[in-house]
């Protein structure tokens, strides 16, 4: 799973006292959503976060939560401190090489996750059939295969 805050570095220009804010309660959000779900955040980048999960089915139960722990969060709060994520989650291999991460698990992931729409989830083909019996996916419309391969499909939460 890889995360994103949608227009972290226009908050940051706008103030970093109040991006720090909001990038600490995402953080917060995030890491209890994601152990909630027997996940474990691999690494974080800025504003992003990349976690892995032992079950395809726990990695989108969790991007479900986050994605329903954001929406109560920005309910409940004033409307200059609300935050909208994007999610994207796909199945594949993690390779951790001299304190860094790479491998198809991540790249994929993190490709997915600009496709999402803010508060959403976009998950790769892989991911859908493992989880399909648990929860609704769309295909995703007309997406950009450059950075996909031929047969990739994607689907939208």
């Amino acid at each position: 799973m890889f995360t994103d805050i949608v227009g972290f570095s226009r908050l940051m220009a706008e103030g970093e006292a109040r991006a720090l804010r909001i990038l600490d309660r995402h953080d917060a959000i995030l890491a209890e959503q994601i152990a909630a779900q027997g996940g474990k955040v691999l690494k974080r980048m800025g504003d992003s976060i990349f976690a892995s999960f032992d079950s395809a089915t726990n990695d989108v139960r969790c991007a479900i939560a986050i994605q329903q722990a954001l929406a109560a969060y920005n309910n409940a709060c004033l409307g200059d401190e609300r935050l909208a994520v994007r999610i994207g989650v796909h199945l594949g291999d993690v390779i951790e090489r001299h304190g860094d991460l790479f491998g198809d698990g991540i790249n994929v992931a993190a490709r997915l996750q600009p496709l999402a729409k803010p508060g959403g989830v976009c998950i790769s083909s892989g991911m859908s059939f493992m989880s399909s019996r648990r929860f609704t996916t769309w295909p995703l419309p007309n997406p950009s295969r450059a950075s996909f391969p031929e047969n990739s499909r994607m689907f939208l939460r």
